[in-house]
């Protein structure tokens, strides 16, 4: 029984009880009642608008699943990246990569394939996972 049938069960019980509403224990009681009817209608509300919301958050997140392949999974055979040489997963001379307007970078931090287009200074780029520069201060002190 939900909570509209239970309050339903105690309006019947009260008319049953034949409750004078014109003593002052009458209103309470009466008062008491609506009060639990309203509560029970905006609780069945609060758990529609719950249901309506996780069907609403199920949608966002496989929207955002499809969003995330496309902006963090790169096969190989895309042509639209450009390897630098420090993509350990593939070799300079025969990369899939070489053709594209794109680089691929490797985080000296956390290891992270990182890709940018030609036109960014590879110094300015950081890893979106660790937050790492990609060019750090230790490797300019190793050229120096």
């Amino acid at each position: 029984m939900n909570a509209k049938e239970k309050t339903a069960y105690i309006k019947g019980l009260l008319e049953g009880l034949d409750i004078d509403s014109s003593k002052p224990e009458g209103k309470i009681i009466k008062a008491l009642v609506e009060t639990v009817d309203a509560l029970a209608a905006e609780l069945e509300e609060v758990k529609q608008d719950v249901e309506d919301y996780g069907e609403y958050i199920e949608e966002l997140d496989e929207d955002l699943g499809v969003l995330e392949e496309v902006v963090y999974d790169f096969d190989d055979e895309d042509d639209d990246f450009e390897c630098d040489g420090d993509c350990d997963e593939c070799d300079e001379e025969d990369c899939d990569l070489r053709d594209g307007s794109f680089r691929c970078a490797i985080c000296p931090n956390c290891g992270e394939k990182i890709y940018f287009d030609e036109s960014t200074d590879p110094d300015e780029v950081v890893c979106p996972s660790c937050k790492t520069p990609l060019a750090s201060d230790e490797e300019e002190e190793k050229k120096d």
